[in-house]
């Protein structure tokens, strides 16, 4: 995120007359990491911004958990489970990452899960 991009975004902020009288103690929670990964996948999960990267490692993609102020808190790689008719094929619930996995040999799918946070 370049100055000016910071610039563009705190200054309509701070200009505001509402948020002049407190913008001192409205500033110091303001947190513009420099840069951020690109994404494909962006959800809100029990307080956290979870995030899925372009980074593919053979059958892993890598996810960023960030905090509600926007703080990098983890990345992590997790299995990769591609879409089906456009629908995610994963989800993230009590600080797991819960996917399906097609089984060919049986014929069916299964649900694995893996603890993130």
């Amino acid at each position: 995120m370049t100055a000016a991009l910071k610039e563009a975004i705190i200054k309509p902020l701070k200009e505001n007359p509402e948020m002049k009288p407190n913008w001192q103690a409205f500033e110091k929670r303001i947190y513009l990491p420099d840069r951020t990964p690109g994404l494909d996948y962006f959800d809100v999960v029990d307080g956290k911004f979870v995030t899925r990267t372009y980074k593919y490692r053979d059958n892993s993609v890598e996810f960023v958990i960030f905090d509600e102020q926007g703080r990098e808190l983890r990345r992590i790689d997790l299995p990769f489970t591609g879409r089906l008719s456009n629908g995610v094929l994963f989800c993230f619930y009590q600080g797991r990452y819960f996917y399906l996995r097609e089984n060919i040999d049986d014929d069916v799918w299964e649900l694995h899960s893996e603890k993130v946070w």
